[in-house]
């Protein structure tokens, strides 16, 4: 146990099922009430520029199903599917199930963000995973651009309980060296010490 908090302290950022869902998480982000989201995902400890901060869980399903779950969630007040091409084809990341993680929580921010999602592949399956395009101090909501135009909170309006709202990006592929400059891609690589094999292969433009 020792060990592994250690890990956590040093390392901050290890990738692994074990480490979304385990203490590590928990230690680096929470969970708080924001005023005009009604929830946010905050900073427990400081985050580096191209740290990788936290990843966007939820149930990995093709276009079609993606489809029809749109119709049966229709009626529901918040909806969080995230899509994404892949191996040129179209998947789906259904986070609407409350599982307890915070990828999912994370709200937009088309202004200022201080995060980027990225598509990873790691161990030969497709991950959304957010990274910081700054310098991220202790205490500070993490926020990333969702995309598009028409979000109603962007109008001033709340962003949860009034709102059916379906996150739908598309992730286009492209090699590491094209990402923005803002992101050292071999600083966000060494913070992967834990996995055998992946790459950042796009980006959301």
């Amino acid at each position: 146990r020792n060990r592994n908090k250690l890990q956590c302290s040093k390392l901050k950022r290890v990738w692994s099922e074990k480490h979304w869902s385990g203490k590590c998480s928990a230690t680096l982000l929470s969970l708080n009430k924001v005023v005009s989201a009604g929830r946010g995902i905050f900073t427990s400890a400081v985050f580096s520029q191209g740290d990788f901060v936290v990843a966007y869980r939820g149930e990995l399903i093709d276009a079609a199903e993606a489809e029809h779950r749109r119709k049966l969630y229709h009626d529901a007040r918040s909806i969080f599917m995230f899509d994404f091409t892949w191996k040129l084809k179209t998947w789906c990341i259904d986070g609407t199930l409350e599982d307890g993680s915070f990828g999912r929580l994370v709200n937009d921010e088309h202004k200022s963000p201080n995060c980027k999602m990225k598509l990873i592949e790691a161990e030969g399956k497709p991950h959304l995973c957010l990274f910081a395009l700054k310098e991220i101090t202790t205490g500070t909501e993490i926020t990333y651009d969702y995309g598009g135009k028409e979000w109603p909170w962007r109008k001033g309006k709340a962003r949860q309980g009034k709102f059916i709202y379906i996150a739908h990006f598309i992730l286009k592929a492209t090699q590491c060296a094209l990402h923005d400059k803002t992101f050292n891609c071999l600083k966000s690589i060494r913070t992967f010490k834990s996995i055998r094999t992946f790459k950042i292969i796009s980006k959301i433009n």
